[in-house]
């Protein structure tokens, strides 16, 4: 395959993605300059990884190889009715495609 994915089951349906941000905590954006965000089904699609969400309850996230010289990750910022949680995603360079850490905040 041409990346690794984790398939993440969620609490409840009613929750979006309100942004995508660097480790640093700058919004990152598409080729457009537009806030990376999905609201419903859909897709966000960066350049070294995909978001995917095929169904309500579950996100997908395929990361593609890191061949760069450090670290990389992002802030994954979900939200439902009065409630945010972060998920923080980290990749370690030429570690093949394998998460380095994933925690929620």
């Amino acid at each position: 395959g041409n990346g690794d994915s984790v398939v993440m089951s969620m609490n409840g349906t009613d929750w979006n993605i309100e942004g995508v941000y660097t480790l640093d905590g700058n919004t990152m954006v598409d080729e457009d300059n537009k806030p990376l965000a999905l609201e419903g089904l859909g897709s966000i699609v960066f350049q070294w990884y995909r978001i995917v969400r095929d169904d309500y309850g579950t996100l997908k996230i395929i990361v593609f190889e890191n061949f760069g010289d450090g670290e990389r990750g992002f802030i994954l910022k979900l939200y439902r009715e009065g409630y945010t949680q972060d998920c923080r995603l980290k990749q370690k360079a030429t570690a093949g495609y394998k998460f380095d850490e994933i925690v929620f905040h």
